[in-house]
């Protein structure tokens, strides 16, 4: 709230009357109340990106079919004749990068706010720099490589380039693919 202070100090600074500003301010609140930021990888439910992401979100466990175990074996991935599935282990992206940046989270929404009380931005413009931005602090969550656990040993021998860093070089390119939305609720 103490931007909400502060703008509301500097209409007075500059002439504006505080007793003017408090329609448009309610107004501009209830109107980006009224949005849904939504982060990630979007699109269809149904879409290979999608279903990628989701595994690496929440991990997931295959059942290792001949034709699979052939193949791996064919690449360099020697399984036993008793491995039945394959464990893919979470590598959360989204929540672990909202969980692990929630003061960078608060600065963007605080300064988006504090640009619309000061009459600089639209509640539809805050909306959209809001989600700009925390498209861009996934996205960077994931190029520095805080994305845990680290991708195994046959992973990078299998890699084209030389990053080790989870979700980086994919061949979906994840990181490409996160994005964001605005809905109206």
């Amino acid at each position: 709230m103490a931007g909400y202070h502060r703008a509301l100090y500097e209409a007075v600074a500059v002439g504006r009357s505080v007793h003017q500003d408090l329609p448009r301010i309610k107004d501009d609140m209830e109107a980006l109340g009224k949005k849904h930021i939504l982060v990630g990888i979007l699109g269809e439910a149904d879409s290979e990106i999608q279903m990628i992401a989701q595994v690496h979100e929440y991990g997931c466990t295959i059942t290792v079919s001949p034709k699979m175990r052939a193949y791996l074996h064919y690449t360099g991935l020697h399984l036993k004749q008793t491995t039945g599935t394959l464990n893919i282990p979470e590598r959360s992206f989204i929540r672990a990068s909202f969980e692990s940046k929630q003061p960078e989270i608060r600065a963007i929404i605080n300064a988006a706010v504090f640009k619309m009380f000061a009459c600089e931005i639209s509640a539809d413009e805050a909306a959209e720099r809001i989600g700009a931005q925390l498209a861009q602090l996934v996205q960077n969550f994931i190029r520095g490589g805080e994305v845990k656990p680290p991708i195994s040993q046959y992973t990078k021998e299998h890699r084209t380039s030389t990053t080790d860093t989870p979700l980086f070089d994919t061949g979906t390119h994840i990181v490409d693919h996160i994005t964001y939305a605005i809905e109206e609720v």
